[in-house]
């Protein structure tokens, strides 16, 4: 049932606002451009995590909080967080630059893309270790009771292939310090239409070809 009090954005709208964002999505918030990415490629199969819970989830300490927000992400075969290098966590409006780290289920990999070679790779290793535990059909209880059938020489081999790899992708490089934001919005918008092309294929999902 429709709710009266939500506005409703027709399809024409949607499709203005896609062209706005190409011109002026460095300057735009990166709430508004997730939430149009969301709307202009709806999919039961992929969730885009908000600029600001992406921060949220590589800075909390909060275990709890962190792993009750992130397991309900499983069943999704595509999840696209947002990746920025604040340091300062009381400057909501901090940082310098974005880029994108998504999980493919089907792979079970974390793919980094930067669009200034690895400027955020550290950012993104923080936020792919704060997750990476909760994003597996597989709970904590059940890999650490593998790890405890498993003799001491064997278990950091066990304990790396029981969570989502990490791996860095080569992506368009931007020539500038300024269009991070365009290149996160464009990077996004080509894994969206290949992830939804994939579907309708049934192919098995691994990840795009960006370049």
């Amino acid at each position: 049932m429709k709710n009266n009090n939500e506005p409703v954005v027709s399809l024409e709208e949607l499709s203005f606002l896609e062209k706005a964002l190409w011109k002026i999505g460095a300057r735009l918030p990166r709430e508004c451009c997730a939430r149009a990415l969301s709307l202009l490629h709806p999919s039961e199969d992929i969730h885009f995590v908000t600029p600001s819970i992406s921060y949220w989830l590589a800075n909390s300490k909060d275990f709890e909080s962190l792993k009750a927000f992130v397991e309900p992400l499983k069943p999704f075969k595509v999840v696209i967080f947002t990746v920025n290098n604040n340091d300062d966590m009381s400057k909501t409006d901090g940082g310098t630059h974005w880029s994108l780290l998504v999980y493919y289920k089907d792979a079970n990999t974390f793919v980094h893309y930067d669009s200034i070679r690895c400027l955020n790779g550290r950012y993104a290793m923080k936020l792919y270790d704060a997750v990476k535990g909760h994003v597996s059909s597989r709970d904590s209880d059940s890999r650490l009771e593998d790890l405890d059938r498993i003799q001491n020489k064997k278990r950091s081999f066990a304990m790396a292939a029981m969570y989502p790899c990490f791996r860095e992708y080569s992506t368009p490089q931007q020539n500038n310090y300024y269009d991070c934001g365009l290149y996160v919005m464009a990077i996004a918008r080509v894994i969206c239409c290949w992830c939804v092309n994939t579907l309708k294929k049934n192919d098995e999902i691994l990840f795009p070809d960006i370049l």
